[in-house]
């Protein structure tokens, strides 16, 4: 058991190493993925073994912080990395494609002067002379004006509703945790219990 233990770290302390130093990527995270292997045999000969769940953890961790695209089509459809690469680059294809029949939106940032010569010209004044701080437009007078486009509105419960799908599990405590990442995240000199699983 302290064999595979120490087999683990020796294999994350070599994926630490040649991601920052070779910055070869992917044999960092072969070493990562065996350092985690060891350490969850480990876990599994001994659960109360608290060193073993550091690496876990930090796997884990990171492993969190992907986005939510990636977590599903690695986990849940078990897409290796080139299965995850090829389908978000369908995605992004997809995506773009369904972006080509959107219409110009007309007159834009650039465009004040012609915006201001046709209404000047459409309701019979003469006098287009209007200077930029009198329309100056103030943070929250800009953000009002942007949710009275039905677009933003639904871009921004899109943003919501995907915010709330992306937040991470790993900072729940223990009892309630999906993984191991919460060791991680414990302060130094905390005594974990661990429940036997």
């Amino acid at each position: 058991m302290e064999a595979l233990y120490v087999r683990g770290v020796a294999r994350g302390l070599k994926s630490t190493y040649i991601a920052l130093v070779d910055k070869s990527f992917l044999a960092a995270l072969r070493s990562a993925v065996a350092a985690r292997r060891d350490h969850e045999r480990v876990l599994q000969i001994d659960p109360k073994y608290v060193d073993a769940k550091t690496i876990v953890g930090a796997h884990n961790y990171v492993v969190g912080s992907l986005p939510m695209p990636v977590k599903l089509l690695a986990g849940i459809a078990g897409f290796t990395w080139r299965g995850v690469f090829l389908a978000m680059g369908l995605l992004s294809i997809g995506m773009t494609l369904c972006c080509l029949g959107l219409r110009d939106p007309g007159f834009g940032r650039w465009d004040t002067d012609q915006v201001r010569a046709k209404v000047h010209e459409a309701s019979g004044d003469d006098d287009a002379t209007v200077l930029t701080e009198d329309v100056e437009l103030g943070f929250w007078e800009i953000c009002r004006r942007l949710m009275l486009i039905p677009t933003s509105r639904r871009l921004m419960a899109g943003v919501a509703v995907l915010g709330v799908l992306t937040v991470r599990t790993t900072y729940l405590p223990p009892d309630k945790n999906f993984g191991a990442g919460w060791y991680v995240l414990a302060p130094a000199g905390t005594k974990i219990e661990s429940d036997g699983s």
